[in-house]
């Protein structure tokens, strides 16, 4: 028999619903973190397979049938929701602050260039020098120029 009424434990059960949804949109961004080598991965595992399941179907039994319930286990109900919704919500923050540190954090440096292996730095300065001599001996620079030229690339 389904009967839904508008009472305390219907709306916990529909505001625990309505928490669910921002906290599944963050569990789900977080798979990508989940790593097996962690000690805590299956931990983790368990704990994000309840943030999946558990709010939602918690939420519509509370919704479907909490007017069955005592005024007493109503209050009760509605105090262990108020909790669930309040760690949602320091959850939901600490994530956030972690993606302002994140971004802030690379935002400020510049690109790097890519360093060039030790060989070619050794190639080019030879050929650079070869350059220079075949350019003196063919008589399109003088002697002094090749001379200034090769201080200037050995960086005297």
């Amino acid at each position: 028999m389904v009967n839904a009424s508008l009472n305390w434990a219907s709306i916990c059960g529909l505001a625990l619903f309505l928490s669910w949804i921002p906290c599944l949109v963050i569990s789900v961004q977080g798979i990508n973190r989940l790593s097996s080598s962690n000690e805590d991965a299956a931990f983790r595992i368990v704990a994000l397979l309840w943030q999946i399941i558990g709010p939602p179907i918690c939420g519509g039994i509370l919704f479907f049938q909490g007017w069955r319930l005592d005024p007493i286990l109503q209050f009760g109900q509605a105090l262990l929701v108020v909790g669930i919704i309040i760690q949602q919500v320091v959850i939901l923050k600490s994530s956030q602050k972690k993606a302002i540190k994140e971004k802030s954090m690379f935002e400020d440096l510049e690109p790097l260039e890519p360093l060039e292996p030790q060989e070619q730095k050794e190639k080019s300065l030879e050929s650079r020098l070869g350059e220079l001599i075949s350019m003196k001996d063919k008589g399109l620079i003088s002697a002094e120029e090749c001379e200034s030229l090769r201080k200037k690339a050995l960086g005297l």
